[in-house]
């Protein structure tokens, strides 16, 4: 795990469609993944809050598909989750 932070996410065009979400960075050996969304999807996709904490672990160990090297793949979903 390299960071998690607490951000506003833009959802459209505006200036006002902003919402409160998570920007999580890590790396498996020289592969770069980052996670970033809104939090009502976070806790939605994780079945509710208390499940949030499982399915983030869960994408941060879970081994992701090979990188090319240098550049970060972002998910804005849960690469795994119970949807």
């Amino acid at each position: 795990m390299e960071a998690i932070e607490a951000v506003h996410v833009g959802m459209g065009w505006s200036a006002s469609e902003v919402v409160p979400g998570i920007e999580m960075r890590w790396r498996q050996g020289s592969n770069l993944y980052g996670l970033l969304m809104p939090l009502d999807r976070l806790v939605s996709q994780a079945g509710d809050l208390a499940g949030v904490p499982f399915y983030l672990r869960l994408a941060v160990d879970e081994p992701n598909g090979e990188v090319p090297n240098g550049t970060r793949l972002w998910f804005q979903d849960l690469p795994s989750g119970p949807y």
